[in-house]
């Protein structure tokens, strides 16, 4: 018969492999693109663009005076006063990216 201390441990095994396997899902999702296609404000572009090297809503800032994206189809002008107010297109901004760093690696 299997003993008590067998099946506590055993247990033990499995909360921490579940614990790590969902650890592992949400640093997938944090970055994921399912949350985020299409037109998307700074903050949400950011975070859905985080895989691709994003470090928040300022980095990208800096990648957009910096042109990493093309206005009109990467990054969009729609404010409605003095103030510039931009969004990002996420699938078109993440190719832009790619772009930009395979350029810096080689």
């Amino acid at each position: 018969m299997i003993g008590l201390d067998t099946v506590v441990a055993e247990l033990v095994l499995q909360v921490a492999k579940l614990t790590s396997e969902i650890s592992q899902l949400r640093a997938e999702v944090s970055g994921s693109p399912n949350f985020v296609e299409g037109w998307a404000t700074p903050r949400a572009a950011a975070a859905a663009l985080k895989n691709e090297g994003v470090k928040d809503h300022r980095h990208l800032q800096r990648l957009r005076l910096a042109d990493v994206f093309n206005e009109g189809r990467d990054i969009r002008n729609v404010s409605q006063g003095d103030r510039p107010t931009w969004e990002y297109h996420v699938p078109s901004c993440r190719k832009a990216l790619q772009r930009h760093f395979k350029q810096l690696a080689g």
